[in-house]
C-alpha cells in the first residue's frame, strides 16, 4: 500500500497458469504467454510485409497502435499517399472467395489513413486497391472487391505528424451476390423505389446469371436516382467485374431501358458494382425489371459470284446474298426473309439481300456482306469477293499518216494501245476529333475502322502493334481512365483512374482550364508502346514536369505541371489483345470519372509492323486481241494497221478500238482532211409505181477543172464533157451512185435515192347470197389516188369518172368478180371477189332430260342448229324466262313440266325445235327424336316424317349398325348425330340430321370424419348431388353402412355409395375413413432419490402413436402437466396422457429412495496432558458404498489417530453424493492445569503470568 493507509485487512490473490506449447522465443499475433513459432522477433507482429498481423477470416475487430512500428512505407509506393508517411500497422488477409472488404478505424488521432494493396506497399507490380483518409482521424474505406487467392496488404499509418496513432479497427465484408434467375425485380441495397435511398459508405457486387443455359442476362432499367459526381454503379459484360465493362452511370449520365449482356458473353451473366460515398445524399437508387433472353446463333453470310467480278466502266452489277444458318433452331428460327442484309462496297452501304450497284470510275472494289438475323446476331466471316472495273488505257503512238491528203489518195492508220495498272493505295487510318466533356464516369469513345489487313486475321505478337498515339489535350488527367479496345472486344488499359496514384491536376497539351469555355486547346501527341521503357503517366506525373504557355482563349498559365509528350508504359497488359481480330473497328474509350475538366481528343491512331499488313492488291488489264479501226471507207476486220482511201472530201473521223479481257471496249479518234469536188445530185420519181421514166441529174458545184467524166452505177459512163451537169433518164425506183472524174483526175462522188410515187391500193369485200336467192353484193374500195376513177367490172357492170373511193354491184348471183380502176394518170390496177352462195336453217340442241330438284336444277344446252353467221337464236324454257344466247345455262327453281323452244332466224331464213322435261320434286323430312335416358345408354330413337316427295320410300341410317335401319324409325341409339338417307318413287333423295344428347351426369360430392383414436368406430360419410340426375335419389353404401346421405359410427376403411335417379341412371363414389397409423400408448422410466427423503426422484412417460401434440397429467401433489415430473420424493406415480385428438393411456412409476445412512464414531483418549495420541473411528451404515470421509482436521481416512483433546467432527459421503456429519465425544485427560502464577523478580506488577 501507499504509506497510508499502511495496510490493508484483507485480499485475494488468483494464479491462472497458461500451459505453453512451444518456446521458441518468438511471439506472434493471437499467443500468450511464451511465444509459439514465427518469421519475425518477439512482439514484431504488425510491422511489414514479413511479419504482418494475418486476419484468418471476417469480419475482425482489434484494439492496436502504430507506435513503435516503424516507418517502413511512404507515398512513394503505390498508392502514392501522404497518409504513409508516419509509422506504420500491416494487416495481411488472404480471400477464400471473392468479398467486398469495408474497414473502419476509430479512437485514431488526426491524420490517420487506411490503405489497401493488393501486394507489398513498395513491390514495383503492387497495384493500390483503395483507402481512406482523414485530417480528422477515424478514416473509412468504403469497401473494395477483393478477389479470392490474392493476398492483400491492410496499411493503418499517418501523416509525419503526428508519426503515430492507437486505432480501434473493424473489417467486415460483403460476399458478391449472385442470383440465378429470369425474373424478378433487381433493386439497389435500399430496395428501389422512392422514399427508400440506398446506404453511405457502400459498396456492393451482384452477379446476375440466367436459370436457362444458353441464354442472356437482359435487365430493363425503370428507374435510376443515383447521385450525379460521387456514387456510381457500373455493369460488366460477364460474371465478375473482369469483364469488359458495359460502363458507369450516376444521374449526370443515367441508364435508362435495357441493358443486355452481349452474343460474345458466353457466361450470359451481367455483373453490377455499387459505389456510394460516406455522404448519405438522399437518393432513392433504381429498379430494374428483370429478363432473359437467347444468345445469338451462328450467322454465315455467302455470296454468289466469282471472288473477282470484272466490270468496265459504268457498269452495273447485282449482289445475291444468302445467310447459312448451322444453328437454326436451337433457340430461335432464322432465315433469309427475317435477316436482314448491309453491303459494304468499297466504304458504301446497300440494304438487301440483292442490290444492284453501278460502278461508274475504274479501279478496284472491297466486297463485303454483313447478314443480321432477327435476333440481331450477325456473321463474322468475309465473303471475300472484290470487284475489278477496267482502267483507260493510253493510246500514245495512234497516228494517221499522212494527213490532209486528196481525194483518192491513201491513209495509214497506226493503233497503239498500252494499258492502265491499278493498285490499292495503302492509306494511314486517323481518327478524328473528339470533345470530351465535364463528366463523372461517363464515358466517351472514339473509332478508327481498319481494314487493311487479310479477312480473320489476328494479333498473334504485341510487338505488332508498335504503338497507339493520340493527339489531345485535357484539363486534369487525373480526371481519366483510358483504354483501347480492338473489333473483337478485347480491351487493354491504357491509363485507370485511381484517387491514390500520382495522377491528379497535370495538364495533357495545353488545354483552357475554364470550366464552361469549350475553345479547344493544343494537342500534344502521347503514345503508348509495348516496346516502351520510359514509365507510365503515373511516373511523370511522380517527377513534377512543368509548362508556362498562353492558351487558345488567352489565359497565362506559369510552371503548370503537366505530361509531356512522349512514348509511354500502359497500366494493363498489352498481351490482353493477342488473338483479337485486325480488321474492323478499333476504339478509343476514355471515360470522365469527375464532374469538372474537359478537353479534346483531335486524332489517334494505330501503327502496326508493316510486316503483318498484306501487300495492296492491284491488277492490269489485258489486251489479247487486235484493235479495230472504223470510219468513212473502211472495210472491218483491219487490225491495228490499216490503209484507207476516203471516197469523199472532207474532215474524217477515224476510231480506233480496242477491247480488254473484262470485255470493256475503248477508243480513240483521229481526223483526216480530204479535199476534192463538190456535187450535187437531184431527181424526179416515175410517174406511176413501177413506171421507168424517172430521171437523176448530178452538178459539179465546186472544186473541178473541166472537162468531166460522168461515171454511174448502172453501168452509164459519159465522158469528156464540158458541161457542169450530166442527167440519167429511163429510170426506174432505185438508189443510183456516181463518180465525177475532172481534167485533174481529181474525183467527186454522189448518190440519190428514187422512189415510186404513192400507188392505188385495191380492196375487195361483199355478202354472200341468203336462202338460195340472188342478192349477193360486191364491193371494191381503194386508197386516194389521182382523181377521178374508172370502175370496169367482169359482168359487164361500170362506173365511170366518179370521185368515190368505193364501187359496189348488187344484186347479184353467187360467183366471182372482177373489177379493174383507173385513175385520172392512167394508173390501174385490179382484183376479184368470190360471192358465197348460202344454205338453209336447221334448229336442233341436246341436253335436256328429266332430273330432281335438288334445291335447284341446271341445264347445259348444247346447239347443234345449222345456220349461217348472220342467224340468230331465241330460247323459251317453258316458265316465262328466255334468252338469246348460242348456248345458255339455265337453272328451273322449282319441280313441274316444261317444253324448251329454240327458234333459229337468219333473217330470211327461220326454224324451230321444242322439247318436254319434268323436274321432280325434292324430298324432304322432319325427324323427331327421344334422347338417351342416361349418359352412356344407347335408349335413344329418332324418327323420319316426309314433308314432300312421291311414295314409296327407301331410308338408309348412318351411322348404321342400330335398331330399325331401312325404316322410319331407328332406336336403341346413344350420344350423337343421326343422318337418314330418303329415297322416292321416282329415285330423288334427301337427308336431314338429329342430334341425341345425353342428359347431364350425375356428379357427387362426398365428405367425411376420420376416426380419432385408433380401433374406435367413430368416423362419419355424408354424400350430396352436385348436379344432375332426374328426379329423387336413393343411396346404397357398401358394407351395409345404410341408405340414407350420411351414415356414422363407420371403422376405418373405404367406403362406397351407389345414387341412383328416377331413371335409373346411377352414380359412384367412395370416401376413406383414417385413423391414427398407430394407437396411442407410452413407456414410462423414473430416477430414483439420490438420498433417502431428499425428494428429487423424477418420472418420464414417452408416448408414442395417437397424434401429437401430446398433453400430461401426474397425480403428484403437485399435479405436474410436462412428460417429466420432477422433485418426486418415493412412492407410486401415475401420468394419464392425452393426444391432440383426445385420445387417452395412463402409466404408472416407482420412485425409490436407498437406505438412509446410519454412522457412529468412537474415539480414545489421550494418555497424558499435552499428549497428542487420541483416535476416532468412523462405522457407516446404509447409503450407497464406496464412502468419502472428510475430517474437521482435513483428514480424508475412515480412522484418524495422533489426535490432540478436542471434538472432531467428520461428513460421510456416499457414491450418491449423499452426505452426513458427526462429532466425536471430546477427547481429553483426566485433569487440566487452567492458571500458573509466577512471581516477578521485583516491580510492582502483581497478577497472573506478571
Amino acid at each position: 500500500t501507499y504509506p497510508t493507509p499502511d495496510c490493508i485487512n484483507n485480499f485475494t490473490l488468483t494464479l491462472t497458469q497458461v500451459a505453453p506449447t512451444c518456446t521458441d522465443g518468438i511471439q506472434n499475433q493471437g499467443e500468450t504467454g511464451v511465444d509459439c513459432g514465427g518469421p519475425c522477433p518477439a512482439c514484431g507482429v504488425g510491422d511489414d510485409c514479413n511479419s504482418p498481423e494475418v486476419i484468418s477470416s471476417l469480419p475482425f475487430s482489434s484494439s492496436n497502435t502504430t507506435c513503435g512500428h516503424g516507418d517502413d512505407y511512404s507515398s512513394a509506393d503505390a498508392c502514392g499517399s501522404s497518409y504513409l508517411n508516419g509509422e506504420d500497422y500491416i494487416y495481411e488477409y488472404t480471400p477464400t472467395s471473392d468479398e467486398i472488404v469495408s474497414i473502419d478505424l476509430t479512437n485514431t488521432d488526426t491524420y490517420t489513413g487506411i490503405l489497401v494493396f493488393d501486394g507489398c506497399p513498395d513491390d514495383p507490380n503492387t497495384n493500390c486497391i483503395g483507402g481512406g483518409t482523414s485530417s480528422a482521424g477515424n478514416p473509412s474505406f468504403c469497401g473494395e472487391l477483393l478477389e479470392a487467392g490474392t493476398t492483400y496488404y491492410f496499411a493503418v499509418s499517418t501523416y509525419p505528424t503526428p508519426d503515430c496513432t492507437p486505432f480501434d479497427i473493424d473489417i467486415n465484408t460483403t460476399p458478391v451476390t449472385v442470383v440465378n434467375t429470369c425474373s424478378g425485380t433487381f433493386t439497389d441495397p435500399g430496395g428501389g423505389g422512392n422514399n427508400s435511398s440506398y446506404p453511405a459508405c457502400d459498396h456492393q457486387v451482384y452477379v446476375y446469371c440466367p436459370d436457362q443455359p444458353g441464354y442472356l442476362m437482359q435487365m430493363d432499367f425503370t428507374d435510376f436516382d443515383v447521385e450525379g459526381g460521387y456514387d456510381y454503379l457500373c455493369i460488366y459484360d460477364g460474371d465478375n467485374v473482369n469483364a469488359t465493362t458495359l460502363g458507369c452511370w450516376d444521374n449526370d449520365v443515367p441508364v435508362a431501358g435495357i441493358v443486355q449482356a452481349t452474343q460474345t458473353n458466353t457466361s450470359g451473366c451481367l455483373t453490377f458494382e455499387f459505389h456510394s460515398d460516406a455522404t448519405d445524399a438522399d437518393n432513392n437508387g433504381w429498379s430494374a425489371d428483370i429478363n432473359c433472353t437467347y444468345p445469338c446463333q451462328l450467322v454465315q453470310a455467302e455470296s454468289t459470284g466469282n471472288a473477282y467480278i470484272d466490270l468496265c466502266q459504268g457498269d452495273t452489277y447485282t449482289f445475291n446474298g444468302s445467310g447459312s444458318y448451322p444453328d437454326n433452331g436451337t433457340y430461335y428460327t432464322q432465315s433469309d426473309a427475317t435477316s436482314t442484309f448491309e453491303w459494304d462496297i468499297d466504304g458504301t452501304t446497300y440494304s438487301g439481300s440483292s442490290v444492284t450497284v453501278t460502278f461508274p470510275d475504274e479501279g478496284g472494289y472491297d466486297i463485303d456482306l454483313t447478314v443480321i438475323d432477327v435476333n440481331g446476331c450477325y456473321n463474322t466471316n468475309q465473303i471475300g469477293q472484290r470487284v475489278r472495273v477496267s482502267t483507260t488505257p493510253s493510246f500514245v503512238g495512234t497516228t494517221a499518216i499522212p494527213t490532209p491528203i486528196c481525194l483518192g489518195q491513201t491513209v495509214d492508220l497506226s493503233g497503239v494501245i498500252t494499258p492502265t495498272p491499278w493498285e490499292q493505295t495503302a492509306q494511314q487510318i486517323i481518327a478524328g476529333t473528339t470533345f470530351l466533356p465535364d463528366g463523372s464516369g461517363v464515358s466517351y469513345s472514339t473509332s478508327a475502322t481498319y481494314n487493311i489487313f487479310s479477312p480473320g486475321q489476328t494479333l498473334d505478337n504485341v510487338a505488332d502493334l508498335m504503338d497507339v498515339c493520340l493527339n489531345l489535350e485535357h484539363s486534369y488527367v487525373g480526371d481519366l481512365s483510358i483504354s483501347l479496345e480492338c473489333p473483337t472486344g478485347e480491351t487493354v488499359d491504357l491509363i485507370i483512374y485511381s484517387s491514390l496514384d500520382n495522377l491528379d491536376s497535370e495538364f495533357l497539351g495545353e488545354p483552357v482550364d475554364v470550366d464552361g469555355d469549350l475553345t479547344q486547346g493544343t494537342g500534344y501527341d502521347y503514345c503508348f508502346s509495348p516496346s516502351s521503357h520510359n514509365g507510365t503517366w503515373d511516373d511523370a506525373a511522380a517527377a513534377g514536369y512543368t509548362n508556362t504557355y498562353t492558351d487558345n482563349a488567352g489565359n497565362d498559365y506559369t510552371s503548370h505541371v503537366y505530361i509531356p509528350a512522349d512514348t509511354y508504359e500502359i497500366k494493363g497488359n498489352w498481351a490482353d489483345l493477342l488473338g483479337c481480330e485486325l480488321n474492323g473497328d478499333w476504339t478509343i474509350h476514355v471515360t470522365d470519372n469527375l464532374s469538372s475538366d474537359n478537353g479534346y481528343i483531335f486524332s489517334w491512331g494505330i501503327d502496326f509492323d508493316p510486316a503483318i499488313i498484306p501487300s495492296p492488291w492491284g491488277f492490269v488489264p489485258n489486251y489479247s486481241s487486235a484493235g479495230e479501226w472504223s470510219g468513212p471507207d473502211v472495210v472491218a476486220p483491219t487490225g491495228d494497221n490499216y490503209t484507207v482511201t476516203p471516197t469523199t472530201i472532207g474532215t474524217h473521223d477515224y476510231t480506233y478500238t480496242v477491247t480488254d479481257d473484262y470485255g470493256c471496249s475503248y477508243d480513240t479518234t483521229i481526223s483526216v482532211v480530204v479535199t476534192g469536188l463538190t456535187l450535187s445530185i437531184t431527181s424526179t420519181p416515175p410517174t406511176c409505181a413501177g413506171y421507168d421514166n424517172a430521171t437523176a441529174t448530178v452538178t459539179v458545184d465546186a472544186g473541178g477543172t473541166p472537162k468531166y467524166d460522168y461515171i454511174w452505177s448502172d453501168g452509164t459512163t459519159v465522158a469528156n464533157q464540158n458541161s457542169n451537169s450530166n442527167t440519167l433518164s429511163g429510170l426506174t425506183a432505185g438508189t443510183y451512185d456516181v463518180t465525177v472524174v475532172d481534167n485533174n483526175g481529181c474525183e467527186g462522188y454522189a448518190s440519190v435515192t428514187i422512189v415510186d410515187p404513192p400507188g392505188m391500193t385495191l380492196t375487195m369485200s361483199g355478202i354472200p347470197t341468203t336462202c338460195g336467192l340472188d342478192n349477193g353484193t360486191a364491193t371494191a374500195t381503194i386508197t386516194a389516188s389521182t382523181l377521178k376513177y374508172d370502175y370496169v367490172w367482169s359482168n359487164g357492170s361500170s362506173t365511170l369518172n366518179q370521185n368515190g373511193l368505193t364501187n359496189s354491184i348488187n344484186p347479184v348471183a353467187a360467183g366471182t368478180y372482177t373489177v379493174t380502176v383507173t385513175d385520172d394518170s392512167g394508173c390501174t390496177i385490179t382484183d376479184s371477189f368470190v360471192v358465197d352462195p348460202s344454205t338453209g336453217v336447221t334448229a336442233m340442241y341436246t341436253g335436256l332430260s328429266n332430273s330432281c330438284l335438288n334445291p335447284a336444277t341446271t341445264y347445259i344446252f348444247d346447239n347443234t342448229s345449222t345456220a349461217s353467221a348472220l342467224a340468230t337464236y331465241s330460247w323459251d324454257f317453258g316458265d316465262g324466262s328466255t334468252s338469246t344466247e348460242f348456248e345458255p345455262t339455265y337453272t328451273y327453281p322449282s319441280a313441274g313440266t316444261y317444253t324448251v323452244t329454240l327458234t333459229v332466224n337468219d333473217g330470211a331464213c327461220f326454224d324451230d325445235y321444242s322439247v318436254d322435261v319434268t323436274i321432280f320434286p325434292e324430298v324432304t323430312a322432319n325427324i323427331t327424336a327421344s334422347d338417351p335416358l342416361c349418359p352412356g345408354t344407347a335408349t335413344g330413337s329418332a324418327t323420319a316424317s316426309v314433308i314432300t316427295g312421291s311414295s314409296p320410300y327407301g331410308y338408309n341410317w348412318s351411322p348404321s349398325g342400330y335398331t330399325g335401319d331401312g325404316t322410319a324409325t331407328y332406336s336403341d341409339l346413344e350420344d350423337g348425330t343421326y343422318t337418314v338417307t330418303i329415297t322416292d318413287a321416282n329415285l330423288c333423295t334427301g337427308t336431314s340430321s338429329v342430334t341425341l344428347t345425353d342428359p347431364d351426369p350425375i356428379v357427387l360430392s362426398a365428405s367425411r370424419t376420420n376416426v380419432n383414436c385408433a380401433g374406435e368406430c367413430t368416423g362419419t360419410a355424408t354424400v350430396s348431388v352436385v348436379s344432375g340426375g332426374t328426379g329423387s335419389f336413393t343411396y346404397a353404401w357398401s358394407g351395409g353402412a345404410g341408405n340414407t346421405a350420411s351414415v356414422s359410427g363407420l371403422c376405418a376403411g373405404t367406403y362406397t355409395v351407389t345414387v341412383t335417379d328416377d331413371n335409373n341412371c346411377e352414380a359412384t363414389t367412395s370416401v376413406v375413413i383414417t385413423e391414427p397409423a398407430t394407437a396411442l400408448s407410452s413407456t414410462v422410466s423414473a430416477t430414483d432419490e439420490t438420498c433417502y427423503g431428499a425428494c428429487d426422484g423424477t418420472a418420464t412417460a414417452s408416448p408414442s402413436g395417437g397424434t401429437s401434440p401430446y398433453s400430461y397429467s401426474w397425480d403428484d401433489p403437485s399435479s405436474q402437466a410436462s412428460a417429466t415430473a420432477s422433485g418426486l420424493c418415493a412412492g407410486t406415480y401415475t401420468a394419464t396422457i392425452t393426444d391432440n385428438n383426445n385420445c387417452e393411456f395412463v402409466v404408472s412409476t416407482d420412485v425409490v429412495s436407498p437406505d438412509p445412512m446410519v454412522i457412529a464414531v468412537s474415539t480414545t483418549q489421550l494418555d497424558c496432558n499435552g499428549d497428542c495420541d487420541g483416535t476416532a473411528t468412523v462405522d457407516v451404515n446404509g447409503g450407497t458404498a464406496p464412502y468419502d470421509f472428510e475430517w474437521s482436521n482435513n483428514d480424508l481416512t475412515q480412522d484418524i489417530s495422533g489426535l490432540c483433546a478436542g471434538i472432531y467432527t467428520v461428513t460421510v459421503t456416499d457414491d450418491n453424493g449423499c452426505t452426513a456429519p458427526i462429532s466425536t465425544p471430546p477427547i481429553t485427560t483426566c485433569f487440566e492445569i487452567t492458571d500458573i502464577l509466577v512471581n516477578s523478580c521485583g516491580g510492582s506488577q502483581e497478577g497472573p503470568n506478571e
